[in-house]
């Protein structure tokens, strides 16, 4: 929802304005995270752990997007 909410206030400044700019912000703020996910269960150190490790790769994915 953050990020629907920091698109939205985007483009109404006019800091979003191409399809393009819009892909690259979704793939960042929601896939890349997203994506950590599937890729915990890649790791065993964090397959183990178990949903708290999936949620702990995700917040380190997350500053990179």
């Amino acid at each position: 929802m953050i990020t629907v909410y920091l698109m939205v206030i985007f483009y109404m400044t006019g800091l979003l304005t191409a399809l393009d700019q819009i892909t690259v912000v979704l793939a960042l703020l929601v896939i890349l995270p997203l994506a950590s996910y599937l890729l915990a269960d890649f790791i065993p150190q964090v397959r183990r752990r178990g949903p708290e490790g999936k949620r702990r790769i995700a917040f380190y994915v997350y500053p990179i997007g």
